[in-house]
């Protein structure tokens, strides 16, 4: 299961756990108690966003780790180790 999965299931379970306490403070009708719910809700979706933002770059670093490996090389690392060699079996081009 890759970072981003993780990151965003947990983000899923914090607001299942949430949910009913920002239901409860929806339903008072009192503007100011509405007003911190949303500004509590906001809050949880910029953390999460960042948090998902480090997730996707672990991901991508872990990727790259992978498709450099000389045991391991997928399609597109083969096509450019395919194209090194070729560059340098004709210097002249």
């Amino acid at each position: 299961m890759t970072h981003v999965e993780l990151t965003c299931l947990q983000g899923l379970a914090d607001l299942e756990q949430l949910e009913g306490p920002w239901l409860d403070g929806m339903v008072t009708g009192d503007p100011e108690v509405t007003a911190t719910t949303m500004r509590l809700l906001l809050a949880h979706m910029t953390w999460n966003s960042k948090r998902l933002l480090g997730a996707m770059v672990l991901d991508r670093m872990d990727a790259e780790t992978l498709s450099t490996r000389a045991e391991f090389p997928d399609s597109c690392q083969r096509f450019v180790n395919a194209l090194d060699s070729a560059t340098r079996s004709n210097p002249q081009e």
